[in-house]
């Protein structure tokens, strides 16, 4: 008997097998990437355009590099910004480094490199970083982002999510679940920071790519430096989590006149309305009652998946490798005595943000109450013994289902293994 969707279901386990049938994946324009800057302990990552009055009364050139800390903040390393504007006249000015705090102890962190714009109203046409002060020293090229000619007169999307990060993941199914909630809660596109995935979940980056839902980026950080899977510093270790902060603050730059509202969290976690039905709904109401905030800020509550608790077991589902969210709807009574919070954000307003909060002190934001809405954090085993029912997530449960049905219809093909 066929499950509804029409994929055979076999009681051993699938192959998945990518169908080719969309053709090649699309070209993704100016990705970030990891250069070394000539023989300095730095990596140039990108570079964005930055004239916000916030920055300053004169525009400036922000480039997002991760440095060895201890080289920068010494203040004995000079590095040079080269411009030539349209007028194809080269100018050049020293850079003024500020590394980020949230660096977690660790040897390198992100830094921006931060240069003066010598151009005036004129466009700049090409930038080089050097630690020569000669406007004619080699340097490294870079593409410069966020220029007045290339923004979007107006945001091209409400809300777009950025993921960072992806390590060794092979969370196949709570992976596609997450998505396809991102999907119905309002987000029309999500960015990934990629390092290694399965192929199982490489096949889904691929399908959602292909529809233009997902931006999926190579992240190579790895190649480089000696990256943690933590946030605690071991012996030999130089950059805290993959570079997480890196890839979120390239990800709120890169979206920076593209969407109105940023999402950060991670693939386990979903900001979920208490009460309405979508982001949308839920931002209108918060800006009703918190105008003129700019940052939302969203409490986390665990659903440990190591407690099965609903019985919402899809049969064509069993043999997928990951956690079925909808089988997880116990979380954690009390709050941990840190609340690993994640934010929703007006680009436009930000300059600099953590994995849990934007820096600026000036920021206005506002720590959203429960009841209008909280993060759903479904991971690990209880970390405190109380906890209660909480099936807020049940709500979407018809749509996601057959929502993920599709995906995987539509994505894998499936044959018994003999």
């Amino acid at each position: 008997m066929l499950p509804p969707t029409g994929l055979p279901h076999f009681n051993m386990y699938f192959l998945f097998v990518w169908s080719t049938e969309r053709g090649p994946l699309p070209h993704i324009q100016d990705p970030p990437e990891f250069r070394r800057l000539e023989d300095i302990r730095a990596y140039v990552i990108s570079a964005y355009f930055d004239d916000r009055p916030l920055v300053g009364s004169s525009p400036v050139v922000r480039i997002l590099a991760v440095v060895n800390r201890a080289d920068f903040t010494s203040q004995q390393l000079t590095l040079h910004c080269h411009v030539e504007c349209e007028s194809r006249v080269w100018l050049s000015s020293e850079v003024h480094v500020e590394v980020h705090q949230d660096h977690f102890q660790f040897p390198y962190g992100l830094a921006d490199l931060l240069c003066k714009n010598p151009c005036g109203v004129l466009s700049v046409s090409n930038l080089r970083i050097s630690k020569h002060p000669e406007v004619d020293s080699p340097g490294l090229a870079l593409k410069l982002l966020n220029t007045r000619e290339s923004r979007p007169p107006k945001p091209l999307r409400q809300f777009t999510v950025c993921i960072s990060t992806m390590f060794r993941y092979n969370n196949v199914l709570q992976f596609l679940q997450s998505m396809e909630m991102y999907r119905l809660l309002g987000a029309e596109k999500v960015f990934i920071y990629k390092t290694s995935c399965s192929d199982e979940v490489q096949g889904l980056l691929d399908f959602y790519s292909r529809e233009g839902f997902a931006v999926v980026f190579n992240w190579t950080v790895d190649s480089y430096l000696n990256e943690s899977a933590s946030w605690k510093p071991q012996p030999g270790e130089e950059l805290h989590y993959h570079g997480q902060t890196a890839a979120l603050n390239d990800c709120l730059y890169r979206n920076m006149y593209a969407s109105e509202y940023v999402v950060f969290i991670d693939s386990d976690e979903i900001i979920m309305p208490s009460r309405r039905d979508t982001w949308a709904e839920m931002i209108d109401f918060l800006s009703l009652i918190h105008h003129p905030w700019t940052v939302f800020s969203f409490q986390n509550h665990l659903f440990p998946s190591n407690r099965h608790s609903q019985p919402f077991d899809v049969e064509e589902w069993d043999d997928i490798l990951g956690v079925n969210i909808l089988n997880h709807v116990y979380r954690e009574k009390e709050q941990q005595k840190f609340d690993p919070k994640k934010i929703i954000v007006t680009p436009q307003a930000c300059v600099k943000i953590s994995v849990h909060e934007v820096i600026e002190p000036w920021i206005q934001q506002i720590v959203v109450d429960t009841e209008v809405a909280f993060l759903h954090h479904c991971r690990g085993p209880f970390l405190v013994p109380s906890h209660h029912k909480d099936a807020r997530l049940l709500h979407y449960k018809d749509e996601l289902i057959e929502n993920v049905r599709r995906v995987l219809g539509d994505v894998f093909k499936s044959r018994k293994l003999e």
